[in-house]
């Protein structure tokens, strides 16, 4: 998982009218570490993150962070502050602008709560804008990629029944 940086335009550069789109893979999984050590699938159904991915998550939330509030509508934040280092803006007043959409894979689920953690608080937070699409899912290759069922997911994840049903 990559945290560098765009090398495009900046994100505050953007009109209003323009959609950003940033994708963030998910962390390291048990499977992906037990592949890169023995060469052959674990068969570990649906993964969890490994420690590794979870500091990878925790990483990229950061980097996330950032490129929200550089791309929120009325960000008056873009690189002239007169002088003031706050680092404060609007993105987290203005999270209903945001769709955060994942797979139903855990390792997916848990990268995604790292990554951005108010998505999952529930209430009037940005949990409204929180969609688990199933055809986000990587191809089948391995036993890995076969998920988990909705009401196994529902232990992690209580909040997210509707989306789970």
């Amino acid at each position: 998982m990559s945290t560098a940086p765009l090398k495009r335009k900046q994100l505050g550069d953007l009109a209003p009218q323009d959609k950003t789109i940033i994708f963030v893979r998910h962390g390291e999984s048990e499977y992906n570490k037990a592949m890169r050590e023995t060469g052959k699938d674990p068969m570990i159904r649906d993964a969890p993150l490994t420690i590794r991915g979870q500091e990878q998550a925790e990483a990229a939330r950061s980097v996330l962070a950032s490129l929200r509030a550089s791309a929120s509508p009325g960000n008056s934040n873009n690189n002239n502050n007169n002088g003031n280092n706050n680092n404060s803006t609007n993105n987290d007043n203005n999270n209903s602008s945001w769709l955060l959409l994942s797979s139903p894979l855990r390792r997916a689920l848990h990268t995604a709560s790292r990554v951005w953690p108010e998505a999952f608080s529930g209430g009037d937070n940005a949990a409204s804008r929180f969609e688990i699409w199933a055809d986000l899912r990587e191809l089948v290759t391995g036993f890995d990629d076969m998920g988990s069922r909705p009401a196994q997911l529902l232990e992690q994840f209580p909040h997210l029944a509707v989306q789970l049903e």
